[in-house]
């Protein structure tokens, strides 16, 4: 892993302070997906996504071949297994589509398109830093980003009908 960093972009002793970080939070780290968790809801709260009134939607999954099926099947139910998707309890329903990656690997779509046009912020604009910061004053972070990972970190609000079948980017 720390042979993939260019070599100038870090120094020696970032290198060597990554590189004990790694060793020291190796629990942290999830290379598989059954490994995979959620944040803590006494620390993380259930995000609350604010909404303008709407209708439910049932939008209809684009089909996917047969010869990915099986794969497709399970993927799925890895993601059952992990907890990191369930089944939906509310009346939506948006599309999911299936990719094949360069590995040959099967990668699961979630058309989020619905979802923003509901959202009360537009899901397609970069998060307003300015907006969150003050929570973290104080405190020193290092952080290490992986953008898919970051989508099912933690549960969407209770409260609302848009449950976690919907995945959560939390920033």
């Amino acid at each position: 892993m720390l042979g993939k960093i260019p070599a100038g972009f870090l120094s020696t002793e970032e290198v060597d302070l990554l590189a004990y970080l790694i060793l020291l939070y190796q629990e942290a780290f999830a290379f598989e997906e059954h490994k995979r968790g959620t944040f803590n809801t006494e620390y993380f709260p259930p995000h609350e996504m604010p909404t303008i009134p709407h209708e439910p939607w049932m939008k209809k999954n684009i089909r996917i071949p047969l010869g990915w099926m099986d794969d497709i099947l399970k993927l799925l139910q890895e993601q059952f297994d992990s907890r990191n998707t369930n089944t939906p309890p509310s009346s939506y329903h948006s599309t999911i589509f299936a990719v094949e990656k360069k590995s040959s690997l099967l990668h699961l779509v979630h058309n989020l398109q619905p979802l923003n046009g509901v959202t009360i912020r537009d899901a397609g604009l970069p998060p307003r830093i300015d907006e969150m910061i003050h929570q973290f004053t104080g405190w020193t972070c290092y952080c290490i980003c992986n953008l898919k990972s970051g989508y099912d970190t933690g549960w969407s609000d209770t409260s609302i009908d848009l449950k976690r079948h919907v995945i959560l980017m939390f920033v």
